[in-house]
């Protein structure tokens, strides 16, 4: 890369799906693992432009599909937490519903070696992430797709994914992960439960949610 010009080039082109400007670029032995000022590398632009055959591309010449930008969040933070269809790109060409580039992306990044249990600068992976915003495709791609061993997996301070859906409202994401067996009676901070926190909270829907029927520690 000669400048900022060419590195934003090559970041608009992964993003909008240009594989006619990648190919040559590879070909070339064009650097992955560059990055722009916020640290995101070229895997973060594929994986924000919901390009699947792009990322597929990129991690094949040897992209590193576990890479951390600045904040410390990997491509597959990014997928999660970029829930609005891109502007313009290439794969509106090939998917009648925008939507599922996103799953096809999400496919992608979950079989090529993607790690996600890592935790971002704040602590959280990012199923945390797709519970927190309330994303029900994310969350369901990311759950089976079995990268963690547990459902109650904790954030760094502790937290389950069941607390981020209940605490910002979440209602489906909650009901979702209960019917997947998340456990509302866990032990939290100081012995605090999720049920204590929705009391707590005092929202009439998040309690008819959780009463039915406490699980075992």
């Amino acid at each position: 890369m000669k400048d900022r010009d060419e590195l934003a080039q090559l970041f608009l082109s992964v993003y909008s799906g240009f594989l006619e400007w990648l190919i040559p670029y590879l070909k070339a032995g064009g650097p992955l693992d560059l990055s722009d000022e916020r640290g995101d590398t070229v895997l973060h632009a594929a994986a924000a432009g919901w390009q699947p055959r792009m990322i597929e591309m990129l991690i094949l010449w040897g992209a590193n599909p576990n890479s951390q930008n600045a904040t410390g969040r990997t491509p597959l933070h990014t997928l999660t937490e970029c829930c609005e269809a891109p502007d313009g790109g290439k794969f509106l060409r090939h998917y009648t519903n925008p939507l599922d580039a996103r799953r096809d992306a999400f496919d992608e990044l979950l079989i090529r070696r993607t790690d996600g249990a890592i935790l971002d600068n704040a602590g959280v992976n990012a199923f945390h992430l797709a519970a927190h915003i309330g994303d029900e495709i994310a969350l369901k791609k990311l759950f089976f797709g079995r990268f963690f061993r547990d459902i109650d997996v904790r954030s760094r301070a502790g937290t389950t994914p069941l607390v981020y859906a209940c605490l910002a409202k979440n209602f489906a994401c909650a009901k979702q992960l209960l019917a997947w067996g998340a456990n509302p009676d866990i032990s939290l901070s100081e012995n605090v439960t999720v049920r204590d926190l929705v009391e707590d909270i005092g929202d009439p829907e998040l309690t008819d949610l959780l009463s039915g029927g406490k699980r075992g520690e």
